[in-house]
Formats: C-alpha cells, structure tokens, sequence
C-alpha cells in the first residue's frame, strides 16, 4: 500500500467537504483550487490519481452529478509515463470542467493507495 502524504491529508481536512453524512461515503470533496494543489502533492509524490467525481453542494448538502473519470494504465505503459497522465488528465479534467467558481461544484480525487494498477483504459464521462 501507498502512504497518502500528510500534506494532501491536511487539505482534505481543512479544506473539504466530507461526504460520509450526505452520501455514505468516505470520501471528501474538495474546491476546484484545493483539488489541483491536492493533485500537486500527488504529483511531487508520485502517486497516481485513478479518478474522480463531480459533487454539487446545494444548501449544504453534497449530491454527485454523474460526472466524473478515470485513468487506468494502458498495455506497455511505464509506471512514470502512467503516473504523469494520471496527473495531467485530473487536472485537464478539472480546468475544463463547466465550474461557475461560486462553491456549488467541487471534486472527489481518488489517489491510488495500491501501487500501479494494472488495468488498462482511459475514460471520462462528463
């Protein structure tokens, strides 16, 4: 197993939403900002990020859009040139993502705590 960096912790703390009473998940979303230094930190640690989800807040309350991607190794693929796309598609994914910056949308990164996956594929559904 990978050890997820204190730091991306931290954020995920601090700065996020958590979904566990919304949503009956363990997972916490984060701001559009606080997403990509999350994934920054992933990057400087090399962990990938397997994918993500696109959650609405309104009133408070934390419902997925059905939005989301993910990032699989492809056949052949080197685990750097895997873990640098992982990277480059999350943060591709979140600056284009139709966000109105008001704090409604915010994103779930799900990092990968097992290593290198060894599937393969690349999708997004948005």
């Amino acid at each position: 197993m990978m050890k997820i960096p204190e730091e991306y912790i931290t954020i995920l703390e601090r700065f996020g939403h958590p979904l566990e009473h919304d949503l009956g998940v363990k997972e916490t979303a984060l701001s559009r900002g606080h997403a990509l230094e999350a994934i920054r930190i992933l990057r400087l640690c090399e962990i990938p990020v397997v994918g993500g989800d696109v959650v609405r807040l309104t009133a408070g309350k934390a419902q997925y859009v059905g939005d989301n991607w993910y990032v699989k190794r492809l056949p052949g693929e080197g685990p750097k040139d895997y873990i640098t796309r992982s990277h480059d598609k999350a943060e591709a994914y979140l600056r284009n993502y139709q966000d109105p910056d008001d704090g409604t949308i915010m994103y779930v990164i799900v990092p990968s705590d097992k290593g290198l996956l060894n599937e393969v594929g690349d999708t997004a559904n948005n």
